[in-house]
């Protein structure tokens, strides 16, 4: 497998365990894709700035692809994120219909509505296609899937709630999981490469391949100990007073963070990896 090959490979292994996040935050591939491409072009320019170098818009297009009408409009601002989007409009639309349009609901109370088509009364088919262009038995689908309806024995339906969940996810827990992520990725990729990073890391890695997967419980748990034993020693060193920044010390004071993390899958899933 060539170099070019491995490097896509790892970007789809992390883009992957992510995309639970995406989805349930509403994200399309399109905006991903747009992030992806600023995400290219603002490390590169920032790299070139901490050598003392203005951003080349025909170089950025040489080592990116991009074209330099899109580099200059990245280079001028951060893509827009419009805060007041409704994530997972079309569902949230049937949801809205359902409880609010008279067809569909009684004054207080939105019905419970046959799967299947019916000459006597409007049902669960006739709310999808008055409100997208998804086909009704996929919508039902995905609306079981993520737990917004409720199946009745007699072919029918009814709803659960008025909007798309977002219970799974917070915004705290998200921005933990970006922050954590970039810090793990950055310390690998500065060990892989053998680079003097931007800034500094450490980096130390330990495994098998050869564990028993009764012993998997046993290990994980004494690991779990030892970790939450390092993690103790790791505060009493990043708080002592002897390592405090002290106001009119030179520069500007420095962030640590010492993360410690146990990651197991079976040996034949790691042939997804090669």
């Amino acid at each position: 497998m060539g170099y070019k090959e491995t490097a896509l490979r790892g970007l789809l292994h992390i883009i992957q365990e992510y995309v639970p996040v995406l989805v349930a935050a509403g994200v399309t591939v399109a905006e991903a894709e747009h992030w992806l491409r600023w995400a290219f072009i603002d490390r590169l320019a920032r790299d070139e700035q901490r050598q003392g170098r203005i951003p080349n818009a025909s170089h950025l297009e040489l080592v990116t692809g991009i074209k330099r009408r899109y580099i200059h409009e990245i280079l001028d601002a951060p893509p827009n994120i419009d805060s007041k989007a409704e994530p997972h409009p079309q569902i949230n639309q049937i949801l809205t219909a359902w409880h609010t349009h008279p067809l569909y609901s009684t004054a207080e109370y939105p019905r419970s509505l046959l799967i299947d088509e019916s000459s006597d009364e409007k049902g669960f088919r006739d709310l999808v296609r008055s409100c997208t262009d998804v086909s009704p038995p996929l919508m039902l689908r995905e609306f079981m899937r993520i737990g917004v309806i409720e199946k009745l024995p007699n072919r029918r339906v009814r709803p659960l709630m008025r909007t798309y969940p977002h219970a799974r996810f917070t915004s705290d827990a998200i921005q933990e999981v970006g922050f954590r992520g970039r810090d793990l990725l950055s310390t690998l990729v500065a060990h892989v490469l053998k680079e003097k990073p931007h800034h500094a890391h450490a980096y130390t890695n330990v495994q098998t391949f050869q564990l028993a997967p009764e012993s998997a419980p046993i290990v994980r748990k004494r690991l779990e100990e030892l970790s939450a034993d390092f993690a103790d020693k790791a505060h009493q060193l990043l708080h002592t007073r002897k390592w405090a920044y002290r106001e009119g010390q030179p520069g500007p004071p420095v962030w640590m963070s010492w993360t410690c993390y146990c990651a197991e899958r079976p040996v034949t899933e790691l042939s997804e990896f090669r």
